[in-house]
């Protein structure tokens, strides 16, 4: 088993995220996980590096024994990697049939740099649904969180969206703002705030 996509899914463990709530789209336009075959590798580019996964697998949905298709997901990442500026850029793709009546294409972006105390990191992600009925949908989403660092304390803040054009809610834009403290390497005390707004229709609630 194996993550599909981006930087979220892959370092989401406590305590190595400042924040226990994942960003709107993670989850929603990539699968958390595939269960299949992956070959991974690395290519060397002097001082920087490519890391990059192809797959195939049961796909969303139907994992190991209670896959209930047999279309198999594809999907491929790339992260080029520069270690010494503490910078990673990368994209995914995937394809997968849902229940054999909805095709999904998704596409994502992510990134990261680190400069001295400051760390940004960002990711998007959009997928298009096509059902054999149809009726395609299209649903995407995006964040942008920002780290600073001092001594033993983290402060940062995220920005994220979500817009499931299939749903009554058209968009979903979530404001955070947390602080930790770091007792030690593997203890960390977490305080945070998030700021939630559905937009419905045309009205702002």
């Amino acid at each position: 088993m194996f993550t599909p996509a981006g930087i979220w899914s892959e370092d989401h463990y406590p305590p190595f995220v400042p924040t226990q709530d994942r960003p709107l789209h993670v989850r929603n336009v990539f699968p958390q996980l595939v269960d299949g075959i992956a070959v991974r590798g690395t290519l060397s580019l002097g001082a920087a590096y490519l890391n990059y996964d192809v797959y195939t697998g049961n796909g969303e949905g139907n994992g190991g024994h209670n896959d209930n298709n047999s279309e198999k997901a594809f999907g491929a990442t790339g992260s080029f990697m520069l270690p010494d500026h503490h910078l990673e850029l990368g994209a995914t793709f995937y394809t997968d049939t849902l229940n054999d009546y909805t095709d999904k294409t998704a596409y994502g972006v992510h990134g990261k740099i680190k400069q001295g105390a400051f760390t940004i990191q960002a990711e998007y992600a959009t997928g298009n649904f096509s059902a054999v009925d149809g009726n395609d949908f299209d649903s995407s989403g995006y964040y942008v969180q920002g780290l600073y660092d001092l001594k033993s304390w983290t402060f940062g803040a995220r920005y994220d969206t979500f817009d499931k054009n299939n749903s009554d809610i058209e968009e979903q834009v979530k404001k955070s703002v947390f602080v930790n403290y770091h007792i030690n390497p593997t203890t960390t005390i977490k305080a945070e705030y998030h700021m939630n707004e559905f937009e419905v229709a045309s009205d702002f609630n």
